[in-house]
């Protein structure tokens, strides 16, 4: 009787040591999962935080070569824009020889600089023409705008494209006004520019030029 009581309660020792152990084992294993629960959602945290910066960081290097484009552009058309002083001097003051409207007066070129913005809308095919009577049915020089024209600065575009007074920057040219249309410019991509010289519109002829819009 006393050899079985002991055994009991050496038995029952072990059962609790067991026990023990498994509650232990139970409670570290729900502690562990729960911590890499926790360090999951701080990786996830961390990776989320990483694609944020580095979108940000794309958004930036995107802002920075748009800018350094705008200023190259700009370097480049300052560059033309000295180069091609004199050359639109010598348009001006040719292209306003010849027969001039009424009541007509030479514009300061130099005031429509400097050029701001710009977006550029392909090569164009340019022609020249004159506001004679031959070309516009009058002398009057009053465009379709109601504008009078402006030697190697008034130019006619086809309206279903442009609006009048929208302003091109022309490759070469300058600083240009749509202010006119014509039964033969027609097209996204055509332009008939003003001079009042014969002579010249037809020694100029068809050219191609880079065009930009400018705001």
């Amino acid at each position: 009787m006393t050899s079985h009581f002991y055994e009991f309660e050496k038995n029952k020792k072990i059962i609790k040591k067991c026990l023990v152990v498994i509650g232990v084992l139970i409670i570290t294993s729900f502690l562990l999962v729960k911590w890499i629960c926790f360090q999951q959602k701080e990786i996830n945290k961390l990776k989320q935080t990483q694609q944020i910066e580095i979108q940000n960081q794309v958004q930036v290097q995107k802002k920075q070569v748009q800018i350094q484009e705008q200023q190259s552009f700009q370097k480049i058309v300052q560059d033309k824009d000295q180069d091609n002083i004199s050359l639109r001097k010598t348009i001006q003051s040719i292209s306003s020889r010849g027969t001039q409207p009424k009541n007509y007066t030479l514009p300061n070129r130099e005031s429509l600089l400097p050029i701001k913005k710009k977006e550029y809308v392909g090569e164009w095919t340019i022609t020249f023409y004159t506001p004679s009577k031959s070309e516009c049915g009058n002398t009057n020089g009053i465009t379709k705008s109601g504008e009078l024209v402006i030697p190697g600065y008034s130019i006619a575009i086809d309206p279903a494209y442009w609006g009048y007074h929208t302003k091109f920057y022309f490759e070469g040219l300058g600083l240009v006004e749509a202010v006119d249309s014509g039964n033969k410019v027609l097209g996204k991509n055509r332009a008939d520019i003003c001079v009042f010289n014969k002579d010249m519109a037809n020694q100029l002829g068809t050219q191609k030029r880079k065009v930009w819009l400018v705001d």
